[in-house]
């Protein structure tokens, strides 16, 4: 990066600190591009309050915390470059409408914590009402 000779002499540098550096937002302008899906309104609470939830589009990381349990770093669909590109560290309850992308995180990454048993009483149960050999196909 160059700067104009005046904020040179006036002892100005170039560099910035990597925690001030992100990815610029891809619509720059209203209206070039769609705005970001919306959330939907969870209601299966057991006090009927509604949660916003977006879909999750891919489960990129598990780990477990003597804190916090098991954790996931998920990207979700829609326009939300700025998050999907640093995904931050969220409980395993915040993924419970999202059990196929769960199991498939653990089918393909052996080696990561073992999922909650939430999701296998979940796939369990399913199984057993599924009307299906085998199972049921999600979309």
């Amino acid at each position: 990066m160059e700067l104009p000779d005046y904020l040179e002499k006036s002892g100005l540098t170039p560099i910035f600190h990597p925690w001030k550096l992100h990815l610029a937002p891809s619509d720059p302008y209203p209206g070039q591009e769609l705005e970001p899906q919306g959330p939907i309104l969870i209601t299966e609470n057991p006090d009927n309050s509604d949660e916003s939830e977006w879909e999750v589009l891919e489960v990129v990381d598990c780990r477990k915390t003597k804190r916090f349990g098991i954790q996931y770093k998920a990207t979700f669909v829609g326009n939300w470059d700025e998050w999907n590109s640093n995904p931050p560290w969220q409980p395993w309850s915040d993924f419970k409408h999202s059990e196929d992308k769960i199991l498939e995180f653990h089918r393909l990454y052996l080696d990561k914590p073992a999922p909650p048993d939430y999701f296998l009483e979940h796939t369990l149960e399913g199984l057993h009402d599924s009307p299906l050999e085998g199972g049921s196909v999600r979309d």
